[in-house]
């Protein structure tokens, strides 16, 4: 299966999802050496500069380069931590104190205070569908240099990139009012771009304005109680009507392998559009509202045909369910190596999102180690009190520890 490293910048009008689901499309020898739960562990030199591993030291702005380094424990409450663990939260900063802030999510989901959220890979800033702030970012360099014309991540500029050799990039000139900035909004595991030819269910067809299935993105979901799982793809979509077929072999509860035989769903969504749902474990369509808990599975078009979503059940995003998440997309020419939910080697939620995930600050396995490179892209973050450049430097402490993310930002002059 090919590994595409996508490379977004900031002019092409993707979906989230796809930069960062396409990151992590492993190829079945991969799939075979990771374990369901784990995360990438190496060792990896600490960023010159860093802060240090316990998230609540900064070293004020450094006088020769005018950056602040701070490292956050962004690794949401360790390996196998529950969903409800009250460690496994967002890790939230300040950039214009330059302060780790102690808050539960419960407390940022009412707080202006924070600027920037990061939970292991992923990045949010307060404004939008992440947080009642005003905070926007634009991407402002996206170093094209490490990747080639098809997208591809070069390898041999990613190793020999350090977080010195990658300082200028950060402290060149930025005129903030050339760049575009956007708040968050709700972004799918599913890759619902419309798009991208390799992993959105859907694809829209320009010449004659149709929306299309793209049977060869499959996906693997985990329900809302993490005990029912799916390998699916979208057969069928009738634009008129609104409906959407969806291929499904379910492993249910107990089970140790998804079903030899499919089950078909046509989700009937309407030309007034709106949402339904569908529960694994019963195998039949349910009410989103009334099964808020319970339904694993939603499709959503919006009014006007806006947008077309599929969504999991989370909690975070949509539904009340804790579990919910996706892998994917796989092509169907390696989607037999995924027997069961035991060879997904990762979960992705439904999460909030904007420029950091549309241009991913990192890419996955270049060398076959299951490793986090930073591609130390810079981007502008406007507080509303001030405006700064920002760049991730690395996603693990001295120890080869995941989830210990070392970044440097600089006012924007």
């Amino acid at each position: 299966m090919k590994i595409r490293q996508a490379d977004i910048p900031a002019t092409r009008l993707a979906s989230a999802a796809s930069a960062r689901l396409l990151l992590l499309a492993l190829s079945a020898t991969m799939i075979s050496a990771c374990t369901s739960d784990s995360d990438p562990v190496v060792e990896q030199e600490t960023p010159a500069g860093d802060a240090g591993a316990d998230g609540d030291d900064s070293g004020g702005v450094d006088a020769d380069t005018g950056t602040t380094t701070l490292t956050l424990d962004a690794s949401a409450g360790g390996f196998g931590a529950a969903e409800d663990d009250a460690a496994n939260k967002w890790a939230y900063l300040d950039l214009d104190s330059g302060q780790i802030l102690e808050l539960t999510d419960a407390e940022a989901s009412l707080s202006t205070q924070w600027d920037v959220a990061l939970k292991r890979v992923d990045v949010r800033t307060n404004g939008g569908a992440s947080g009642p702030g005003t905070v926007t970012a634009a991407l402002a360099d996206a170093q094209l240099r490490f990747y080639d014309e098809e997208g591809e991540a070069d390898l041999a500029v990613f190793s020999a990139a350090t977080a010195d050799s990658e300082l200028p990039a950060l402290q060149r000139s930025i005129d903030s009012s050339l760049l575009t900035f956007e708040a968050d909004s709700d972004v799918a595991a599913i890759d619902g771009s419309g798009i991208d030819e390799e992993a959105s269910w859907w694809l829209y067809n320009p010449a004659d304005h149709t929306v299309n299935p793209n049977d060869n993105a499959w996906y693997v979901v985990r329900g809302a109680d993490g005990q029912s799982f799916a390998r699916l793809h979208v057969t069928d979509i009738d634009q008129s009507a609104q409906q959407i077929s969806i291929e499904m072999f379910i492993q249910n509860s107990g089970e140790n392998a998804f079903a030899a035989s499919p089950v078909v769903w046509t989700a009937s969504i309407g030309g007034e559009g709106g949402s339904v749902c569908y529960d694994f474990e019963q195998m039949v369509e349910v009410d989103c509202n009334a099964q808020a808990e319970a339904w694993d599975l939603q499709f959503e078009i919006t009014a006007g045909d806006r947008s077309w979503n599929a969504w999991v059940n989370g909690g975070e995003v949509r539904g009340s369910g804790t579990e919910g998440a996706a892998f994917g997309p796989i092509a169907t020419e390696s989607i037999a190596d995924f027997n069961s939910s035991a060879a997904v080697p990762t979960w992705f939620e439904d999460v909030s999102g904007g420029v950091f995930s549309n241009s991913s600050w990192y890419a996955y396995n270049l060398d076959g180690n299951h490793r986090i490179w930073p591609n130390y892209r810079v981007y502008a973050v406007d507080t509303g009190e001030g405006i700064y450049k920002l760049q991730l430097l690395s996603y693990y402490d001295e120890a080869g520890t995941s989830g210990i993310v070392t970044l440097r930002y600089a006012t924007v002059e």
